[in-house]
């Protein structure tokens, strides 16, 4: 074989496996916002009372809605190509597994250069993600970003 050709097969190899690191590192880390998100349950709702400076049930301020069923934001979450999505979806997930499916069908249309987006554009998502949900105190966004590069070097590490 000659190096040309030797080059030229590694050039391949490395491109797939970046594209596996590429797309395995953004679906686990999916995986991982969408499995954080807080499915509503109104018996474990609280709001915070500046006044007594506790956390109080959140049914004495406000009673559940009839027919309400949790899942909305955790269905809310999508995920684009190049340009972040706008607008709601009427997706209710309890499992994530709505969301899931239509992130592996993103990245797997994906290429290497393209930018993804995974964005929830419900008007309570940001303070969902600051701590305002009992089931993700700490966020589910930020401690997601947090393990960024462990879940980079846990994809590269697949291909050994």
């Amino acid at each position: 074989m000659s190096f040309e050709s030797e080059l030229k097969k590694f050039s391949v190899i490395a491109l797939g496996n970046s594209e596996k690191v590429f797309r395995g590192t953004f679906l686990s880390l999916t995986a991982s916002v969408i499995k954080r998100s807080p499915v509503g349950n109104p018996d474990l709702w609280v709001a915070f009372d500046k006044t007594k400076g506790a956390y109080v049930d959140y049914q004495s301020i406000r009673s559940v809605p009839e027919g309400y069923v949790g899942g909305r934001f955790r269905g809310n979450w999508q995920t684009d190509v190049n340009k972040p999505p706008s607008g709601e979806v009427d997706t209710i997930s309890k499992t994530g597994a709505e969301p899931l499916a239509k992130a592996k069908i993103v990245a797997f249309t994906a290429k290497l250069e393209d930018s993804l987006y995974l964005v929830n554009n419900l008007p309570y998502a940001v303070p969902l993600e600051n701590g305002s949900s009992t089931q993700a105190p700490h966020g589910m966004v930020k401690r997601t970003v947090a393990e960024f590069n462990r879940e980079v070097e846990k994809q590269a590490r697949k291909l050994k």
